[in-house]
């Protein structure tokens, strides 16, 4: 029959008082359980029911096979809100089912007559809908009846979850400690200062790193007062600022400051630098205990400073007294520097001028080519050398040689040291010279004109034998004369850039032809030979290209015995018409070959012999030029010389190129990757000007970066003539474009044109340093070379 309603006190007494654990086994229902009601419970489990509701400590009990559970106010926090009150009546493997596998053989142990018990005991409980962590002291006991029989289990524990935990974190804070100990210990023993902590008024040293005891070496410094270990200290100022710290407790911090100190204990006290923190350490109410140390010696550092301030005073002093402009600039071209000089002819300071830069004061006609110049400079590391006219404080621009080299240290440039020097009075005696000099040839054009007509019509007159060959002297003198007026004019109007060019087609075997015939009327004594000469229709100044051959002819005349042959010789080449002009008079040393088109320049101990101001050749150059054509020589001393010269006939038609990533092909140029040898095979053939020499170059750069090459067998066995307006573009661009695409080796096979070996000389010249480079003339050879070059780096 069911209960209906709380069991009371005086029914059952044992269940009496109890709390609220008391109430709610008197509200249950025990009818409907393998138990009963209460009152057919054995005694043993009415005894310890009782007991259990009487005690203060967590009880609970696991009554019968079942485990049934009963438990006082203390063990109900245990169970939690997902646990508690649904526990009391049923099985503890139900209850407890998470952990069963852990407590259940333990209760079979106990029912078994064995006693189990445990402190701290983790177990995972679910009891607040999330599984944790608890902690129990716990002994787990069997209940006998009064014959000694096992009726079930008695459960008494105390929850230490917390205790646990509390212990856990100081044990975690307790290793934390360690680890931040051990971690400002070693910052202390690794840092790159010396650091020491000075405890108590007497400042006694109580930790001190390595580097701190190296300031005193041999000294004994740990555990003792300052002024006992280094007792110098109080006769300087120091101290009084270490005094200061640790009675306002503020830091202070000193830079570059002179405390005299001795090194050891008997040695000498010297004048040392250092820079250093002291910071005061408190104790837990706040009050200054001590000073933490921070110090770093800078004696060697000021003394090399001091060094260097007086080395740049001197060189500032040296620099400032100097009549030029010196300046220097950072490795990337930024103008950092400028001497007195400089401020005193622009009228600003140095600040100032360093912020323009120079483009603030260059002529605007002469920025654009100067800094062209600057940037392939600083792009090859190559001397920096351009003339242009700089504003100075008046108003005015005055013309400048500039000049700068690179400082180089450890292979890398940190600097460029540079000077501008004052031509302005040359440049203007040159235009006066070239003003003079083109005044005069046109006020002597007159007299001579006139004197030309006397000698013509002396000519005519009937006058004695013997003054006739004076008459035919006089003529020569007249033509020699008029040649040089001329030259001159032609001169003037080249540097002024005023010779104008009179375009149009004629045929150039009937010009050479004339040229040849006329020339051998002035020169009777030597043989004229004209051979090939092919019937060609040429576009050009005609008068000018007249003036080239008649010069080229008049020199090889000039330069070889009476009798002897002068061969001139025309043929198309590649589209080209090229002639050339050969004596077999004394010949020209190769150093010399290159100086021939300059202006006034002719060949060593030849003017006390031959006439002439050197000027045909300076303005044959420019005329080439403007045709689009080039010149060049080939001579032995004593054998005479071959002077050629190339004109070009342009051509409409597309020329046939073979492109792949690691070939090319066209009529200029072949260029190969070997894959075997990790390199470029490149063969030049033909004339060449700087844009094809330029379009092959780029060519190479791009079949060399992509496919990772790092070296180039260069041949220039079939090249011809003379490629030298492109040298500097190689050696400043192109050679360290190719550096660093990643070109490390370079063979150069020579080609038998002087003038191109001298071209290829001055390419490399240029870029010398920058990539290892050798001379061949035989193309075996120097593939040999190169693959040495692999063979010693793969070593």
């Amino acid at each position: 029959m069911a209960q209906n309603s709380s069991l009371s006190n005086a029914e059952y007494p044992f269940l009496s008082n109890g709390g609220r654990m008391g109430e709610q086994i008197r509200a249950k229902d025990w009818s409907s359980t393998s138990l009963g009601a209460p009152g057919t419970w054995p005694e043993a489990l009415k005894q310890t029911v009782s007991m259990m509701l009487s005690t203060a400590f967590p009880v609970l009990i696991c009554w019968g096979q079942e485990y049934l559970q009963f438990y006082n106010d203390a063990f109900r926090p245990i169970l939690g809100k997902s646990k508690h009150p649904q526990a009391l009546g049923i099985s503890g493997s139900e209850t407890f089912a998470e952990i069963w596998d852990t407590i259940g053989p333990m209760f079979e142990e106990v029912m078994a007559g064995k006693t189990v018990g445990f402190p701290n005991f983790m177990v995972p409980l679910e009891r607040n809908g999330f599984p944790e962590n608890c902690y129990f002291d716990f002994s787990y006991s069997p209940l006998r009846d009064t014959q000694g029989h096992i009726n079930g289990v008695l459960v008494i524990c105390v929850e230490t979850t917390e205790k646990v935990k509390a212990i856990e974190q100081a044990e975690q804070a307790q290793a934390e400690t360690i680890i931040e100990r051990d971690r400002l210990k070693n910052f202390f023993w690794q840092a790159p200062a010396g650091i020491c902590i000075l405890g108590g008024a007497e400042l006694t040293f109580e930790l001190i790193n390595p580097l701190y005891q190296q300031l005193f070496p041999g000294r004994e410094l740990l555990g003792k007062p300052l002024l006992e270990a280094v007792p110098e200290v109080k006769d300087s100022a120091i101290w009084d600022v270490l005094q200061g710290v640790y009675t306002s407790g503020k830091t202070f911090e000193g830079n570059e400051l002179l405390i005299p100190l001795a090194r050891t204990s008997d040695g000498p006290v010297e004048d040392r630098y250092f820079n250093f923190i002291y910071q005061a350490r408190k104790d837990l109410n706040g009050s200054v205990d001590g000073i933490l140390v921070f110090v770093i010696e800078i004696t060697d550092t000021i003394r090399v400073k001091r060094k260097v301030e007086a080395s740049d005073k001197r060189h500032n002093f040296l620099l400032n007294t100097m009549p030029q402009q010196v300046w220097t600039a950072k490795p990337n071209g930024e103008l950092d520097y400028v001497n007195q000089v400089v401020c005193d002819d622009f009228g600003y300071d140095t600040d100032v001028i360093v912020g323009k830069g120079w483009q603030g004061f260059v002529h605007l006609d002469d920025l654009t080519g100067c800094q062209t110049k600057w940037e392939q400079s600083l792009a090859s590391g190559k001397e920096y050398m351009t003339e242009f006219r700089l504003k100075f404080s008046d108003g005015n621009y005055y013309w400048h040689l500039a000049r700068a080299v690179p400082f180089i240290e450890d292979g890398v440039i940190t600097s460029w040291f540079g000077t501008n020097t004052n031509i302005d009075s040359r440049k203007a005696n040159e235009y006066k010279k070239d003003e003079f000099l083109s005044i005069a040839s046109h006020e002597l054009k007159t007299p001579l004109t006139s004197i030309k007509a006397y000698n013509q019509i002396m000519k005519r007159l009937e006058v004695p034998e013997k003054v006739k060959p004076f008459i035919s002297k006089s003529a020569d003198h007249i033509a020699r004369l008029e040649r040089l007026i001329a030259d001159l004019l032609d001169v003037t109007k080249i540097n002024a850039g005023k010779v104008s060019y009179a375009m149009e087609q004629f045929n150039f075997a009937e010009l050479l032809n004339d040229s040849v015939e006329s020339m051998k009327h002035t020169a009777p004594q030597h043989q004229l030979i004209l051979n090939g000469n092919p019937d060609i229709t040429y576009d050009g100044d005609r008068g000018r290209l007249e003036q080239v051959i008649n010069n080229f002819i008049s020199n090889a005349v000039k330069y070889s015995s009476a009798g002897t042959k002068v061969l001139i010789n025309s043929a198309m080449d590649q589209d080209n018409i090229v002639v050339s002009v050969q004596d077999f008079g004394i010949g020209i040393a190769k150093e010399n070959l290159h100086k021939l088109f300059d202006r006034y320049y002719r060949v060593d101990n030849t003017s006390m012999r031959f006439e002439g101001l050197g000027l045909g050749l300076y303005i044959s150059a420019e005329i080439l030029r403007r045709h689009g054509g080039s010149f060049w020589i080939e001579s032995e001393v004593g054998e005479g010389s071959t002077f050629y010269f190339r004109l070009p006939i342009v051509q409409t038609e597309k020329q046939e190129v073979t492109r792949t990533a690691t070939y090319y092909r066209d009529r200029y140029i072949s260029i190969n990757y070997n894959k075997m040898h990790n390199r470029l095979d490149v063969d030049w053939t033909g004339f060449h000007d700087i844009e094809s020499v330029k379009r092959g170059c780029l060519i190479m750069w791009e079949i060399l970066e992509k496919n990772k090459s790092d070296r180039v067998v260069n041949d220039n066995t079939h090249v011809l003539g003379n490629w030298s307006e492109a040298a500097e573009w190689v050696g400043n661009i192109w050679f360290p474009m190719m550096e660093k695409a990643g070109l490390k080796y370079f063979a150069l096979v020579f080609s038998p044109s002087t003038f191109s070996q001298l071209s290829a000389k001055k390419s490399i010249d240029i870029m010398a340093g920058i990539i290892t480079t050798q001379y061949f003339t035989d193309i075996k050879l120097a593939e040999a070379w190169i693959n040495e070059q692999k063979q010693i780096k793969s070593i």
